[in-house]
């Protein structure tokens, strides 16, 4: 629906982005435009995830629920355009991580097959074990990114050092569910080996 329009996203020509963000609001869009622009100036790599896991962005409304994806739908980002461009994205790219992660584990299943819930570092309820997987992935991506822009743009210190530091302990203490009681595959046991070190070496 959008794939060749993201794709083209580092043309000056935004107009290309408008088959791919589905509202007709030209604040709503520019908020993205903003957004995206950001990511591609921090980190080009995280901005190269957008283009090949991400299609559509589809703004909602709701204060329940700021963001989802749907493993049935992947490709599409449901997403609330926040104020602060930072917590915008934030959840763009929590959810391209989201859809990147059910692609790849579509082709390489990092699970065996496991219905028990376990302790999660973000909901109070207990939850699947692919959901904490996808927690420490999508949070340890984030924390990568977030640092990128943060180093390239001092003034967004102070919104983004706390949300790192607070990320990485989720994602350890989810890193360490998942070393614990994961019933993973040999994928699996790669990937999460090198979550670890990605978590020790990184922000």
């Amino acid at each position: 629906m959008g794939v060749n329009v993201i794709s083209k996203y580092s043309s000056a020509d935004k107009s290309e982005l408008d088959s791919s963000i589905l509202t007709t609001d030209t604040n709503l869009k520019n908020t993205f435009y903003s957004c995206l622009e950001l990511i591609e100036e921090s980190a080009p790599e995280f901005m190269l995830d957008i283009k090949c896991h991400t299609n559509t962005i589809v703004p909602i409304k709701n204060p329940s629920v700021k963001a989802f994806s749907i493993d049935a739908l992947i490709g599409a980002i449901y997403v609330t355009p926040e104020e602060d461009i930072i917590d915008t994205i934030d959840l763009v790219v929590h959810e391209n991580g989201h859809n990147k992660l059910d692609k790849l584990n579509e082709i390489y299943p990092l699970l065996k097959p496991d219905e028990k819930l376990y302790p999660s570092p973000w909901r109070k309820d207990l939850r699947p074990m692919e959901g904490i997987i996808h927690g420490a992935y999508v949070h340890l991506r984030l924390n990568y990114l977030l640092s990128s822009i943060q180093e390239r743009y001092p003034e967004y210190e102070n919104r983004i050092s706390g949300r790192i530091k607070y990320y990485k302990n989720q994602v350890i203490s989810a890193i360490e569910t998942i070393e614990k009681h994961a019933d993973l595959t040999s994928y699996g046991k790669e990937f999460i080996h090198s979550l670890r070190i990605w978590s020790d070496k990184g922000p």
